[in-house]
């Protein structure tokens, strides 16, 4: 991790998870109860509303719905709306800040690659004095969710936007789908969650280095 972190000019930031908890206070399956109402609203979908009934995570819905038209674009508002709500009172991952200043103040470049959306992102950076360190370089979901990590979309669109070779950079992601997606484009990774499990399920997907605690991160910085 040391080594990745000293080559690294530019280190791509998950949201959910390494920087903040973004559903602490508005629950992520209240969201998914709140889209799954508006595929009923729209009506028609019978097929659809079945298969997400049971569905937990709003990202899961969003997918299933996608194909559907103006019923996609429907739910990815209503999702975006959502996130912007949550990001009021979502919850700072400890350290996340100190690393991300300890970063920029070390000459290297930040920025952020999600599936969320990026009105959400900027909501929670700017109410936390953390926007002018990644302004123009907050990368989430554009629309179609096919584009969605594991694809390594925002991965490469962060790249273009800091103009980092792969090879320079580094993403500290808390899923195995954030390290497919740095696989993908090329880029080294470094996992994070407080989540023994979570931290055991990026293990064994691939030889990487997770960690349950920034500061261990901050200090292979220092």
């Amino acid at each position: 991790m040391r080594d990745l972190i000293r080559s690294a000019d530019c280190v791509l930031f998950d949201f959910d998870g390494p920087v903040c908890r973004l559903f602490a206070g508005h629950p992520a399956p209240l969201i998914a109860q709140n889209l799954r109402a508006l595929i009923r609203e729209h009506g028609g979908r019978d097929d659809l509303a079945l298969r997400v009934a049971r569905i937990d995570d709003p990202l899961v819905v969003l997918r299933a719905a996608e194909p559907h038209g103006t019923l996609g674009a429907a739910l990815e508002r209503a999702l975006t709306e959502e996130e912007v709500r949550a990001a009021k009172s979502a919850e700072p991952t400890p350290h996340a800040d100190r690393l991300a200043r300890s970063l920029v103040s070390s000459g290297r470049r930040v920025a952020v690659t999600t599936n969320n959306a990026a009105p959400a992102v900027e909501r929670y950076l700017s109410g936390h004095g953390l926007l002018p360190l990644f302004a123009g370089h907050i990368h989430g979901r554009l629309g179609d969710v096919d584009l969605l990590k594991p694809h390594p979309d925002c991965l490469l669109r962060a790249l273009a936007s800091t103009d980092t070779p792969p090879d320079r950079a580094l993403m500290i992601g808390d899923t195995v789908h954030d390290l497919r997606a740095a696989e993908a484009a090329g880029v080294g990774f470094v996992g994070f969650s407080p989540r023994a499990d979570r931290r055991a399920e990026l293990r064994a997907a691939g030889p990487v280095d997770a960690v349950g605690d920034l500061r261990d991160v901050i200090s292979a910085l220092s």
